[in-house]
């Protein structure tokens, strides 16, 4: 029963078979090349050397970082000009390699690569008709669930009214002088038409639509979120004009009208290659139902595609005036003066990781709190950090719990009652500064 459901839902999203095959070597060309674009534009991110504390589950060597480097890259260019079969797996390596990379440090999970490392794989092992059939359910599953993460009353309040003024002002609009509410209508109504999209590709007949307002809607947020908008990082506006490239190779209708085969016609004729196929189709329904766990707590927000979402966990940093000298030097530029609290100041974990790493703050308090604890370890207070947990929004209010958290003590036995690993690495090239404590051993 549950296997001719899951034929049944993927036969929705079935491709031309005269295609099939032009689509799956386009979506891993186009992988690669979005790939090695963002990994280019984050690229402080990749290297071990940067002034940022890694958060690892599995700390690798200096040596073995920078050979995972090399192998990423190498299998990245190779999927873009070998031939054959050689393509699919040079494409699996690279991706699987940046995963690797992952392993030590967690901040480096971005959406966007695990998207990378899925599409690898389903194009590696399964036949290009079934590859495109499960890459199109990717991609709705994809806008569904990111459009939901949205849908709540913080993103309502804070980061939709942002991008709702940022598109205004570049129409010359202003919305200050709108009605009451509007603003929060205006924002949902961003994630309300993501929803859309992703509901219109599973219906055939809308899916042409659903494609074009898809690319609409990231031409918007580019341009939202470009220098002229709200003049965020490049690799933000990179990996939109990458997944609306994959979205348009895999959706946009062929010559030929869709020729929905068998299943028995699409399964690959050998054991071998049936099993590859399986696998694919395991990993597809592993991505698509993992995000579920996001309520409670077994995914993390971005691999749920919680993208752009303002619920997710967060913490806040205070740091005593007195010791605002006393910090690493790398870090010291993003104090932010509290108004309510004129004796402490915020440290801006979010704008430091943007500075350094190029790459947005990893959503979750155990890997925002190791780096909280890194810089604790670092540097020799005289007043204990101040730190404000919380959890995440509810999706009518926003309100949270809180957790306060005073100094190194604190903050490290919070740490220990997350099931992941988050001991945090300082990089190797940061040195003591003046006035600094002594590195931590294994550090």
């Amino acid at each position: 029963m549950l296997r001719r459901a899951w034929d049944k839902l993927t036969d929705r999203f079935a491709a031309p078979a005269s295609n099939a095959a032009a689509r799956a070597d386009l979506a891993r060309r186009a992988t690669a090349a979005g790939t090695l674009a963002l990994v280019a534009a984050t690229w402080p991110l990749w290297t071990p050397l940067t002034e940022f504390p890694r958060v690892p589950i599995v700390p690798w060597p200096s040596a073995g970082a920078w050979l995972l480097i090399g192998v990423a890259l190498a299998g990245l260019v190779a999927s873009l000009v070998a031939r054959g079969p050689a393509r699919a797996i040079a494409l699996v390596v690279g991706t699987t390699g940046l995963m690797a990379l992952v392993l030590d440090d967690q901040q480096r999970f971005q959406p966007w690569i695990y998207q990378a490392w899925l599409w690898s794989v389903v194009l590696a092992t399964a036949a290009p008709q079934r590859a495109v059939r499960l890459l199109r359910l990717l991609v709705a599953s994809i806008y569904v669930y990111a459009a939901l993460a949205k849908l709540d009353a913080t993103f309502a309040t804070t980061l939709g009214p942002q991008l709702v003024a940022a598109l205004a002002g570049l129409l010359g609009l202003t919305i200050d002088l709108a009605p009451a509410g509007y603003e929060r209508v205006a924002a949902l109504a961003l994630p309300g038409f993501e929803l859309l999209v992703g509901a219109g590709l599973c219906v055939p007949r809308l899916r042409t639509w659903a494609i074009g307002g898809a690319c609409a809607m990231h031409g918007l947020t580019i341009l939202a979120l470009s220098p002229w908008g709200l003049d965020h990082r490049p690799g933000v506006l990179l990996w939109n004009l990458s997944f609306a490239t994959q979205g348009l190779i895999l959706y946009w209708p062929g010559r030929k009208p869709i020729e929905t085969e068998p299943l028995d016609a699409l399964q690959p004729a050998t054991a071998r290659a049936r099993l590859r196929g399986y696998a694919a189709e395991l990993v597809t329904l592993g991505a698509i139902l993992w995000p579920l766990g996001d309520r409670w707590g077994w995914c993390d927000n971005w691999p749920a595609w919680g993208l752009y979402a303002t619920r997710a966990e967060r913490v806040t940093v205070l740091v005593h005036e007195d010791d605002r000298a006393r910090l690493p030097a790398g870090c010291r530029e993003f104090l932010a003066a509290q108004p309510d609290e004129p004796d402490w100041y915020r440290l801006r974990l979010d704008r430091w990781s943007l500075e350094v790493r190029r790459a947005p703050l990893y959503p979750q308090r155990r890997t925002q709190l190791a780096v909280t604890l890194a810089v604790a370890r670092r540097s020799r207070l005289r007043h204990p950090l101040q730190v404000l947990a919380e959890g995440r929004a509810g999706r009518f209010s926003t309100r949270r719990d809180a957790r306060l958290l005073w100094g190194e003590a604190e903050i490290n036995a919070a740490l220990r009652e997350f099931v992941l690993p988050a001991q945090p690495h300082w990089p190797e090239a940061q040195a003591a500064q003046p006035g600094q404590g002594p590195k931590p051993a294994g550090s």
